[in-house]
C-alpha cells in the first residue's frame, strides 16, 4: 500500500492517516524511484491510498507511471472526487479495482465523514466508474456507531451491483487512536457477521463479500457452517489455513507519503525504516507463541496468527497482548484435538 498523501477533503472520525506526525510527501523524483523499485519486486498488487489519493497533485502522473511499469494498480478512495473523466482515465490505465468508502445510509455517512453531500458524491463516483467499465466495490467500516447502517450498505451494494463489498473491522489508529468507544462489543460484531454470512448464503450479495482486519472471522464462518451441519465447514477451514492468517509485514506492507515503511496502515506507531528496506522485512509481528491473554491460549492461533496486532496494542498497550477485537467466545478458543490437523498444516506452510 502506498499512501500518496495525508491530504483529504473529508474528516472521517475513524481515519488512520490523520493526526499523525509525518513528513512531507516524497518528491516526484523519489516517487518515480519508488515505483521503479516496487515494479522490480513484482508484487501482486499496488494499492494507492491516502488520505485521499486523488488529492495529490501528481496522482494522474503516478498512476500512468505505475501502469507503464506493469504494476497491477488498485485504488482506495472516498469517491467524492471521481468524475467521468477520472473514471475513463483509470480504465485506460488498467486500474484493476477501485474501492469506494461509504459508511451506512446518507445522513450517517455524511455525519461520520464530516461533509454534507459526501454520500451522493461517492454514489455518483461509483456509477461513473461502473459506466467506464472499471471494477468497483464498496468499503464499510464496522465501527460501533455505524453497525446499524449495515443493512443500508447491503441494499446499496445490491442497487449499484458492485463487484465487491469489503467490511472492515474497526482498528483504533490515527484520528481514532483513542477510540476504544468505537470498537463494537463482541456480541455486536458476531451478530453483524452472521447477518453477512446469511446475506451471502442467500445469494443476495451482488459480488464478492470480504471482511478485513479480523482473521478470526474465518474461524467463526467454519463454526457457523459446522453448527448447521453444512458440508462446507471443513473446506472453509482448509481455506483459512491456506490463507496464513495475519499478513502484516509478511504479505502486506504500508509505505506512507513521506517514505516511511510500516507493517500495515494501522501500525504507524511502529516505523520499520524507509521504503528501500521492504525486502528486509519478513515478519514484523510477534511470534504467535509469545502472545498473551486469550490469544496465548487459543487453539486457533496458528491459523489467525494473533489477528490484528495493531488493535491489540491500541486497546491493551501491549503489541503481544490479546486482541480484544477477536470475535470468538472463550468456549470457542479452548484447546481440543479437533483443530490439531489444521494447526499442523498451517505450521508446515510457514516459511
Amino acid at each position: 500500500m502506498w499512501h500518496l498523501t495525508g491530504a483529504c477533503n473529508l474528516r472521517c472520525r475513524h481515519c488512520y492517516a490523520s493526526d499523525v506526525a509525518a513528513g512531507a510527501p516524497m518528491s516526484r523524483a523519489e516517487a518515480f524511484s519508488f515505483l521503479e523499485y516496487v515494479a522490480a519486486l513484482r508484487p501482486p498488487s499496488l494499492l494507492l491510498s491516502g488520505g485521499e489519493p486523488l488529492a495529490h497533485p501528481d496522482f494522474f502522473e503516478y498512476v500512468a507511471r505505475a501502469s507503464s511499469l506493469g504494476l497491477k494498480v488498485s485504488l482506495s478512495t472516498n469517491g467524492t472526487l471521481i468524475d467521468a473523466r477520472t473514471a475513463e482515465f483509470l480504465t485506460e490505465m488498467n486500474v484493476g479495482y477501485v474501492g469506494v468508502s461509504i459508511d451506512g445510509e446518507k445522513n450517517m455517512n455524511d455525519a461520520f465523514r464530516g461533509l454534507t453531500g459526501a454520500f451522493e458524491q461517492a454514489i455518483n463516483g461509483i456509477r461513473v466508474l461502473k459506466n467506464s467499465g472499471c471494477r468497483v466495490g464498496l468499503r464499510f467500516t464496522m465501527a460501533r456507531p455505524l453497525l446499524r447502517g449495515l443493512p443500508a450498505i447491503m441494499r446499496t451494494s445490491e442497487d449499484l451491483s458492485v463487484d465487491r463489498v469489503c467490511f472492515y473491522h474497526f482498528i483504533p489508529s490515527g484520528r481514532s487512536r483513542d477510540g476504544a468507544a468505537l470498537v463494537p462489543l463482541r456480541a455486536e460484531t458476531r451478530d453483524a457477521l452472521r447477518k453477512l454470512f446469511e446475506w451471502v448464503d442467500r445469494g443476495d450479495a451482488p459480488g464478492e463479500a470480504l471482511t478485513v482486519g479480523n482473521f478470526a472471522d474465518g474461524i467463526l464462518l467454519h463454526l457457523y457452517l459446522k453448527e448447521r451441519g453444512d458440508s462446507r465447514a471443513e473446506s472453509a477451514l482448509s481455506l483459512i489455513a491456506r490463507s496464513g492468517g495475519g499478513r502484516s509485514g509478511r504479505g502486506i506492507v504500508s509505505v506512507r507519503w513521506d517514505g516511511t515503511l510500516f507493517a500495515d496502515q494501522f501500525s504507524w506507531r511502529r516505523p520499520l525504516g524507509r521504503w528501500p528496506d521492504i525486502e528486509k522485512i519478513s515478519d514484523s509481528g510477534a511470534v504467535p507463541s509469545e502472545f498473551g491473554g486469550r490469544c496465548g491460549r487459543c487453539r486457533w492461533i496458528a491459523l489467525c496468527r494473533g489477528n490484528m496486532r495493531a488493535r491489540a496494542e491500541a486497546l491493551t498497550g501491549d503489541p503481544k497482548g490479546e486482541d480484544p477485537g477477536c470475535v470468538l467466545e472463550d468456549a470457542e478458543i479452548e484447546n481440543t484435538p479437533e483443530v490439531e490437523e489444521s494447526r499442523d498444516g498451517a505450521d508446515r506452510r510457514e516459511p
